[in-house]
């Protein structure tokens, strides 16, 4: 199938389940097993609810199994074979290099953050009630067999996932399917389902690999409204103007009123005049976030993410290291904006100034240096990394984003003191890689 095909009807549409077991089968079971699980186990400190949860779905009601500390092999295999639990085993891109790079591909195709759980399950044993998620899933059949039932979603496109739901609650299935090793499945966000390991394997080994949470117009529209309402008070008298009295006292002032709707749809059809520059400053906040918690470019062991190449100079090549990796952003610097708030503090009369005499500067935000073993684990907010560049950079930096694999030459780029500091940084950086000239004939 072709991407376009599945983008256009199915992506955040229906299911689908692709079966092609033959070419799929040895890939699938590089990603993860129960012999891999087994290992990791043995050979590290893997702890229980931090890195795995243990649950058991048994008479309509789930159970948890979790212990407290490190789950040993003993342990491991008595949760398996003589409890029939399933465990659940959070983002094993962290340990599994293969499941590593896998993801980061995805985060670089979709633009968003791709998480990942393994759910191994003995035969005639379910581990989770019916329930819907708030992500894209994918499903990959990586060992053995899974009966999985979806059913209409309550919800389209939910933005918060479901409770664990009653078997009333369900109707009848929209697809009964046995997935086997190799097989690959997908549903929306919103799609109910449960699963169950069925007699004809001794257990099943499932990956689900999850996307798009919270990226959606409504969220973009969240980041961006704020800021547009505050700059519309500050720039135009209207939104300044007191409500009328007795406002939130008297009823016939209340928001249900024709009047104060009308008046309300005025200020918000207003607004519009600011969509195309805080809608930029929302889409590059969502851009910074996933900069700072996405996977860094996939290392083998061989791949060295230090400066590669000679240091540069002006009779050499350069081109991006890492082009999926490297985000270049348009913004004002934090001292910028520190001094246009005094200043229109000082003087608020001065609002019709340029908006392309602002004081922009570009930033080069990168993932080089972020932690695979802290993927999609972390509660803390973190910052996007990157250097800051004077503004006359921009160009030449778009012409080393625009055309990726190609190498251009230093002189080309640097034509001046800015331009061969920007060279300079991007290499120390890791960004960039160099080459002498002769290496091209």
């Amino acid at each position: 199938m072709k991407i376009e095909t599945f983008m256009e009807e199915y992506w955040e549409k229906q299911p689908i389940v692709i079966s092609n077991r033959e070419k799929h089968r040895d890939y699938f079971q590089s990603l993860f097993t129960r012999t891999i699980l087994e290992g990791l186990v043995a050979e590290k400190k893997i702890s229980f609810i931090q890195d795995c949860n243990v649950c058991r779905y048994k008479g309509e009601v789930r159970e948890s199994l979790n212990g407290n500390g490190i789950v040993k092999p003993t342990k491991l295999k008595e949760l398996l074979d003589q409890d029939k639990a399933t465990i659940q085993f959070h983002q094993p891109q962290r340990f599994q290099e293969s499941v590593w790079n896998l993801l980061e591909k995805l985060e670089s195709y979709f633009g968003c953050l791709v998480g990942s759980n393994i759910y191994m399950t003995p035969k005639l044993s379910q581990g989770l009630a019916p329930h819907y998620d708030d992500v894209e899933v994918f499903v990959l059949q990586l060992e053995g067999e899974k009966h999985w039932r979806l059913y209409k979603p309550p919800t389209l496109l939910p933005r918060d996932y479901s409770r664990d739901l009653d078997q009333s609650e369900l109707g009848e299935p929209t697809h009964d399917i046995v997935l086997k090793a190799g097989d690959l499945m997908y549903f929306p966000r919103g799609t109910v389902h449960q699963a169950d390991t069925p007699s004809t394997c001794s257990h099943s080994t499932h990956l689900t690999i999850s996307t798009y949470q919270r990226s959606s117009w409504g969220d973009l529209l969240s980041i961006a409204l704020p800021s547009m309402i505050q700059t519309a008070i500050s720039e135009n008298v209207s939104y300044r103007q007191g409500l009328p009295l007795r406002f939130v006292s008297d009823p016939n002032h209340q928001a249900s009123s024709s009047e104060t709707g009308r008046k309300m749809a005025d200020l918000i059809s207003q607004l519009s005049s600011h969509i195309e520059s805080h809608g930029q400053e929302a889409a590059n906040e969502m851009l910074c976030d996933f900069i700072a918690n996405r996977l860094p470019p996939f290392c083998d062991g061989e791949t060295d993410l230090a400066p590669r190449g000679p240091m540069p100079s002006s009779d050499q090549q350069v081109r991006l290291r890492f082009p999926d990796h490297t985000f270049i952003v348009k913004r004002q610097s934090e001292e910028d904006e520190e001094e246009e708030d005094e200043e229109e503090e000082e003087d608020d009369e001065e609002e019709d100034e340029d908006e392309d005499e602002k004081e922009f500067q570009v930033f080069v935000y990168h993932s080089l240096h972020n932690s695979h073993l802290e993927h999609m684990m972390c509660s803390e907010p973190k910052e996007a990394l990157g250097i800051q560049l004077p503004r006359e950079c921009e160009p030449a930096l778009r012409a080393l984003q625009e055309c990726p694999q190609s190498w251009r030459n230093v002189s080309d780029i640097s034509q001046d003191d800015a331009g061969s500091q920007m060279i300079m940084s991007l290499w120390a950086e890791g960004l960039v890689e160099i080459r002498d000239t002769e290496e091209s004939l």
